[in-house]
């Protein structure tokens, strides 16, 4: 498997993925949704303080619970700049740092046909009303 052949998996509006490990099924948005939370709680301030004793610097992350300044890097962004080679100079903007979900085919399924002639419309909708009612279940 040639891992250049991941690709982001992105839904459409008002499209639902599932992504299934094992047994276990996930709707893509639920999934991504708590990678979010999980990068902006943890993951954000131990960046930033890697970075910071490795001698790069601060990076503008608060370890404060009563901060939005975390839920601004994987939501709304952050003021920043970039060295753009294309127009020779710094370009203003914002940055997000986000969980994203990629997926690589297996090469057999590939050259076949991805789609299950006995997974009809009636049974993904079978598999999403268990995924919602779990969720209801689990709060």
């Amino acid at each position: 498997m040639d891992n250049n052949n991941f690709n982001i998996i992105q839904t459409q509006e008002n499209e639902q993925i599932v992504i299934a490990f094992d047994n276990v099924f996930f709707d893509l948005e639920t999934l991504l949704k708590n990678a979010n939370i999980l990068v902006r709680e943890t993951l954000l301030g131990s960046l930033a303080e890697r970075l910071h004793n490795y001698g790069y610097g601060r990076l503008g992350v608060v370890q404060n619970k009563n901060s939005n300044n975390t839920q601004h890097w994987n939501e709304n962004g952050i003021e920043a700049k970039i060295l753009d080679p294309e127009v020779k100079g710094w370009k203003k903007g914002k940055v997000r740092l986000r969980m994203v979900l990629e997926f690589c085919p297996d090469e057999e399924s590939e050259n076949s046909s991805l789609k299950n002639p006995d997974l009809d419309n009636h049974s993904l909708n079978h598999i999403r009303q268990n995924m919602t009612e779990t969720q209801i279940s689990n709060g």
